[in-house]
């Protein structure tokens, strides 16, 4: 009797080991027949994306998003002209001087710019009153100077007397000085100007 249950006992442990053993060849041969996944966990994979460019909203653009040579000539005017033109659609036009220049540029009897100006004028590009004549002293002042015009009278070439006087008039008018300070801030207006601008 004590043969028989050894046997059966036996037989049991053997039959669950095939059973065992069966299960693991299953598992196995199931995951042998998947494909392996070729996908990489997001934070190692670089997906490229296509930037597309999105108009500036008017809410968006502020002082900064225009260059300095747009930006300095506005607050420059607003300094020195204040707020006038802003209800106007006249243009406001800029002009780059270099040093060396002469200020009534077609007659070479001028006195020359010492250092690089600027000019922003409206309106009427004749009349002074519409015009400011400035060097950045680059420490949040400039020098003014003038009045200049925008745009100049033709020369009477070779005129002596007209050479001496406007060699006269242009050093009285770059000796014709005055030191302005420009404050930051205003960006709602500099804004208004610099979408005036030339």
């Amino acid at each position: 009797m004590k043969k028989l249950y050894l046997c059966l006992g036996l037989g049991i442990a053997l039959l669950g080991t095939v059973m065992v053993y069966q299960q693991w060849q299953f598992t196995h041969a199931v995951a042998a027949a998947k494909p392996k996944s070729k996908l990489t966990p997001v934070k190692d994979k670089v997906v490229a994306t296509k930037t597309v460019a999105k108009p500036i909203e008017q809410s968006q653009v502020t002082v900064s998003s225009y260059p300095a040579a747009q930006v300095d000539p506005a607050r420059v005017w607003l300094a020195v002209k204040g707020h006038g033109i802003l209800t106007t659609k006249t243009k406001l036009h800029i002009k780059q001087i270099a040093a060396g220049t002469h200020v009534k540029p077609d007659n070479v009897q001028s006195v020359m710019y010492t250092r690089a100006v600027v000019q922003v004028a409206t309106g009427d590009l004749g009349d002074t009153r519409n015009v400011v004549t400035y060097a950045d002293n680059h420490d949040g002042t400039v020098t003014l100077y003038g009045p200049i015009p925008y745009e100049w009278d033709l020369s009477v070439d070779g005129h002596h007397e007209y050479d001496r006087v406007v060699r006269a008039d242009t050093q009285g008018m770059l000796e014709h000085q005055q030191i302005v300070a420009v404050p930051k801030g205003q960006d709602a207006a500099v804004l208004k100007l610099v979408e005036l601008e030339a």
